[in-house]
């Protein structure tokens, strides 16, 4: 295999995209984390070719300075990440990589999983799609080797060719060059370190929300001893916090059980982060959780109204939310709910009861989004079939004015009721007065004003997009 000169791309943008495990957000503050994809990645290639990471959104480097650094790192191949509120700037970026430096342009992200083949049809700077980050067959498309090559689309002999992941149930990785990545830019609300960096324990997810891109992925576990492998290899580098990025974390018992047992054993002193869902918690797997390191989860709570819920597929009620909000607090764990604003079939009522909700789980912190109609999703051709105006190359974010039609309320009154629920939920007296006992260094005072400043700014000032 001849050695490459391989660029991990975040590419630049106007917002803070996150753009990993193939799906869209925009941080609605100033917080951002490691690209997980890109983690992943740069574990397969270390020993193969020489490795290049930009993270252009955390490091908050414009255009034409990423090209700058781009041209001198003197990389021939890019590896870039793209969603569905990026897609037209970060295709028309690596079209200038493409034309002027010659660049082998490979694309990652959620939206193509489903229409990367019109991508390349129709975006000639685009010369392959990978559709599994989590497999080693970047090392395949990198030789040329098309013969062995699963979960690419690619151009071969001028034909765009799909050959569709394995359905694998266990997956490993060699150990991510965390080192590259700019790690004292990332910020989280939650972490407890100035410095955190991110792994999986699994990909996809095995339940069917209809929003949610991973609920269309195969669910895989990785396997515990490759876990615990990097885990020791961060610890090494002095990183003292994990985020872990898994959609559903702790949904197999035996997993979750043998992974919290052996960071136990090997005293790590770790302390981490995660995202799970409420009918995941219960007793047996917050203590193990805690004793293992975890001091915060995040949930998709998602609606304060059983009927809303029900037509998301999500699976949960609200009295398991509660109880899951409840251990959660019995054992010192600090909590983030994300909610959705504006779904299909929502009222005005439906969308108060999700603000008291929230307010009545008392969570650390909240974020109210928009839903995004994701191709591939259930909601996405929901809305695509039923004569919404959404053509195939939309562009759509969580914080830009709302595009799925609810049909009571309209887009006007779904941004006033989203801006309500920041103002209702954080600028409540009790729940700044909780927030500020509970800082108990600089770095998190100025996280606390950041943020604050932020949501502000959005929220009080109607600072958003027209």
């Amino acid at each position: 295999m001849s050695r490459r000169k391989v660029l991990l791309l975040n590419p630049p943008g106007e917002k803070l995209y996150a753009r990993d495990k193939y799906c869209t957000s925009v941080s609605k503050t100033s917080y951002y984390w490691p690209q997980v994809d890109l983690l992943v990645l740069s574990g397969y290639l270390k020993d193969h070719h020489d490795l290049v990471v930009l993270d252009a959104i955390a490091e908050r480097i414009s255009f034409e300075e990423s090209f700058q650094r781009i041209e001198a790192s003197g990389a021939d191949t890019v590896i870039f990440l793209t969603c569905s509120a990026s897609w037209d700037k970060d295709f028309t970026f690596v079209k200038r990589l493409k034309e002027e430096l010659g660049m082998t342009t490979i694309a990652n992200g959620g939206f193509l999983l489903f229409k990367g083949v019109s991508a390349m049809e129709q975006f000639p700077q685009i010369d392959a799609v990978m559709l599994d980050f989590t497999e080693p067959y970047i090392l395949d498309y990198l030789r040329g080797d098309f013969e062995k090559l699963r979960g690419f689309i690619f151009r071969d002999n001028g034909k765009i060719v799909r050959r569709e992941r394995d359905q694998q149930k266990r997956f490993s990785y060699p150990v991510p060059r965390h080192d590259l990545f700019p790690l004292k830019s990332y910020l989280f609300p939650l972490s407890k370190h100035r410095v955190y960096t991110a792994a999986l324990t699994s990909m996809g997810c095995p339940f069917h929300c209809t929003f949610c891109i991973p609920a269309t992925l195969p669910f895989k576990l990785r396997d515990v001893d490759n876990i615990i492998e990097e885990l020791k290899v961060i610890q090494s580098l002095g990183i003292k916090e994990i985020l872990f990025q898994d959609s559903s974390f702790g949904a197999n018992r035996d997993h979750l059980r043998e992974l919290c047992k052996k960071m136990i054993e090997e005293n790590l002193n770790l302390t981490w982060m995660c995202q799970s869902r409420v009918d995941i918690i219960d007793e047996e797997r917050i203590d193990l959780m805690k004793r293992a390191g975890c001091h915060s989860i995040q949930f998709g709570v998602e609606s304060g109204d059983e009927r809303i819920l029900q037509t998301m597929s999500k699976g949960i009620t609200l009295d398991q939310t509660r109880r899951a909000f409840a251990l959660c607090r019995q054992h010192k764990i600090t909590t983030n709910g994300f909610f959705i604003i504006g779904m299909p079939g929502e009222t005005e009522e439906t969308v108060l009861k999700t603000i008291a909700f929230a307010k009545e789980l008392n969570c650390d912190v909240a974020a109210f989004s928009l839903p995004m109609p994701h191709p591939g999703t259930k909601l996405g051709e929901a809305v695509r079939s039923n004569g919404t105006v959404l053509t195939e190359w939309d562009l759509f974010d969580d914080v830009s004015h709302p595009n799925v039609p609810t049909g009571e309320l309209t887009i006007e009154k779904i941004w006033e009721l989203r801006n309500r629920a920041y103002r209702e939920f954080y600028f409540r007296p009790s729940y700044i007065l909780r927030r500020a006992m509970r800082i108990t260094s600089r770095k998190e005072l100025m996280m606390h004003l950041r943020a604050f400043m932020s949501i502000f700014r959005r929220v009080v000032l109607r600072d958003y997009e027209k």
